[in-house]
């Protein structure tokens, strides 16, 4: 970050819950967002000496190298914890919630089994407790165990008939397990309790026209999350893609360009922009891919397309460094190997 105090928003799902032992409200996180484990933040006002300077700047640092990208990959893999992520808590569990919230802070650390534990801890003490089965759908999802979240789903949903969150990751499931027709009626069903839930309409896109072959749905989809919110970047760049799809390849670019407004490091953004104007200008597409590519530099996918790009701009010389780095990733990459052996073959 260069030296900078990154802002973190503070907003999370979840709600408050009122315990008459404890006095206070307990706040239990769900969903995207449950317990993360983050440390208290300091007091950056002890953290040095004399009149603090502020310096206000909304744009990104200078990114980072391949060599320090890769470190900070490697720092940031998940390791074992030996202690309780919660052992510090003032008060032990004695409540679903604290054990509901126990249990997402060890799903936020990949320790499954302990966080199966604690959600079933939550639901011996009150089995009706919806917000702690809920819980064990985040783990079994993430666990591959579809049947079983399945099944939980439908549970939640005998507790709780409105509780949105269970019927669109029960849509979701449907998809993981081959079945997008099951999932098209939870989807239409949640827009409709939620019609201002644009990460439901989205969802409810992708499914459209990734496993039902329904193009202009989808863009009904879409063209409604973005009327909710304007900036979702990754809506952007799946309208851009179907609309490549409905032969409307003007529009599908218009669509790529407002993605990359909107958040101008989306990897994906930059690539699909360069997918799609590759025929059109080879030179805009090179460019677009070679910011893909200072986004996320090992992606297979990104240096395969400069690869092409810089043989079709009449750069082969080029392309041979960038196809061997392919197979310095991954030594299998067919279409890598096949364009090394053209390439070869020319200069020879």
């Amino acid at each position: 970050s260069a030296g900078r105090v990154i802002g973190i928003h503070g907003r999370s799902e979840g709600e408050q819950h009122h315990l008459p032992n404890r006095g206070e409200a307990i706040r239990l996180h769900w969903g995207f967002s449950s317990g993360i484990p983050l440390p208290p933040a300091p007091d950056l006002t002890t953290l040095a000496s004399g009149n603090l300077r502020w310096q206000w700047q909304s744009t990104p640092p200078v990114p980072m190298t391949l060599a320090e990208q890769q470190s900070f990959e490697a720092a940031a893999q998940p390791v074992a914890v030996a202690s309780d992520p919660v052992a510090s808590d003032p008060i032990a569990p004695n409540n679903a919630v604290d054990w509901t919230n126990r249990g997402n802070r060890f799903y936020r650390l990949e320790q499954f089994d302990q966080a199966i534990a604690a959600f079933e801890s939550a639901i011996a003490l009150q089995p009706d407790f919806y917000q702690a089965w809920y819980g064990m759908v985040q783990v079994l999802t993430t666990q591959g165990r579809y049947e079983e979240a399945l099944q939980i789903c439908d549970h939640i949903l005998t507790l709780q008939p409105n509780f949105y969150q269970a019927m669109r990751d029960r849509a979701l499931l449907w998809v993981l397990q081959g079945n997008p027709e099951q999932a098209v009626a939870d989807f239409d069903q949640v827009v409709q309790q939620t019609p201002d839930d644009y990460v439901a309409w989205y969802l409810r896109g992708n499914l459209f026209w990734k496993h039902m072959g329904w193009d202009e749905a989808a863009l009904g989809s879409y063209d409604r999350a973005l009327t909710i919110a304007p900036t979702f970047a990754e809506v952007w760049v799946e309208r851009g893609r179907v609309l490549q799809r409905l032969g409307h390849g003007e529009d599908a670019i218009a669509s790529l360009e407002n993605a990359i407004r909107s958040e101008p490091d989306l990897a994906v953004g930059w690539y699909w922009l360069a997918m799609f104007s590759q025929n059109r200008d080879p030179n805009a597409a090179l460019a677009a891919v070679q910011q893909a590519m200072t986004i996320a530099p090992t992606q297979v996918d990104y240096l395969l397309l400069y690869s092409q790009l810089l043989v079709q701009t009449e750069q082969p010389v080029s392309a041979r460094p960038v196809l061997e780095q392919i197979l310095a990733i991954d030594p299998h990459h067919l279409a890598a190997q096949e364009l090394l052996q053209t390439l070869t073959g020319i200069n020879e």
